[in-house]
């Protein structure tokens, strides 16, 4: 069984969006007896998240200044939010319960499929002095 982890908000969120889930990891930060001392702490998070959400509130009329304000702001909190992913994967050192109550996305555990086993190898002689060239067929 795979160690759970957990992701930081994607970058491809929209910027409502990435405002909402900031809020929903602070939530779940906030007075979390699991996590006594995140780094970054809480207050510096919680600024930066309101830093993000006004510089929204300003960028709405797309003003180029108030949008590089707005770009900057979200940098600064996926930043905070990326270091603080790791602070709680490290605390948390693999307890499902305890990533989870953090309000961060566990991070899908995929699977893997098992190859069969080659029926021929071959290696032959690349273009470049020292190189090789390996081919695998199927059986």
């Amino acid at each position: 069984m795979k160690i759970p982890k957990i992701v930081p908000p994607p970058d491809s969120l929209s910027d409502a969006d990435y405002e909402t889930k900031a809020g929903s990891i602070y939530a779940g930060m906030f007075e979390n007896p699991n996590y006594p001392t995140p780094v970054p702490d809480l207050a510096t998070l919680l600024l930066a998240k309101n830093d993000y959400s006004n510089a929204l509130i300003l960028a709405q009329n797309r003003d180029r200044n108030a949008v590089a304000n707005k770009n900057v702001a979200r940098e600064t909190l996926s930043g905070l939010l990326l270091q603080l992913a790791n602070s709680v994967m490290t605390t948390a050192n693999g307890d499902k319960d305890m990533l989870i109550s953090s309000n961060f996305d566990l991070a899908k555990e995929g699977s893997t499929t098992p190859m069969d086993k080659p029926a021929s190898i071959e290696l032959t002689d690349g273009k470049n002095a020292g190189e090789l060239v390996g081919k695998m067929r199927a059986g």
